[in-house]
């Protein structure tokens, strides 16, 4: 169900995706980059909403997480539900912090994927299947979660597009064999 399975070390996801992004055509490569402008999008709106959870709610702050809510909620399917479940969700984080916590190492820049993943664990478990809002919760968790690529899978990326482009290719070889 995924073209590059996250549960493999970064140099082998990093790999995968090059030569699948190799394989793309124009247009393919034009919706992959708008699928992870859409995740950026919908992280950063996610953001907002934990920030916002964050400070408090008083009632002028209760109308910005409405609208945090609302913004996000448009991202998800059906999101008339999704809104409802995100309202209730958000309740939740006011009470419970290690939950706002573990939704916050999804959102913040620089975190590891493998430290993605543990968040990721730890929301399902908290909320766990019963939950009435794990649909929306699972949607936005495969919209946000950035578990494909952290600081060091780019570090592996650009290495290996720098060999990939530095490497010789048939034609030179043949020429170099001549001499």
């Amino acid at each position: 169900s995924c073209l590059v399975p996250v549960s493999l070390g970064a140099k082998d996801r990093m790999n995968i995706l090059l030569r699948t992004y190799c394989l793309l055509d124009a247009a393919a490569i034009k919706a992959l980059n708008e699928l992870l402008r859409y995740q950026q999008t919908i992280r950063m709106h996610l953001a907002a909403l934990l920030k916002a959870i964050e400070q408090g709610i008083g009632e002028e702050d209760r109308k910005k997480l409405l609208n945090q809510v609302s913004m996000l909620s448009k991202s998800l399917p059906d999101s008339k539900t999704a809104n409802s479940d995100l309202k209730r969700l958000s309740n939740t984080l006011v009470h419970d912090r290690s939950l706002l916590k573990a939704f916050q190492t999804i959102v913040t820049p620089g975190v590891s994927c493998q430290q993605v993943a543990r968040a990721v664990s730890e929301i399902m478990k908290k909320l766990t299947n019963k939950n009435p809002i794990m649909d929306t919760i699972r949607a936005l968790m495969d919209r946000t979660a950035p578990v494909l690529a952290d600081a060091t899978c780019i570090t592996v990326l650009v290495n290996l597009v720098s060999q990939l482009l530095n490497a010789p290719t048939e034609a030179e070889s043949d020429d170099e064999d001549k001499f």
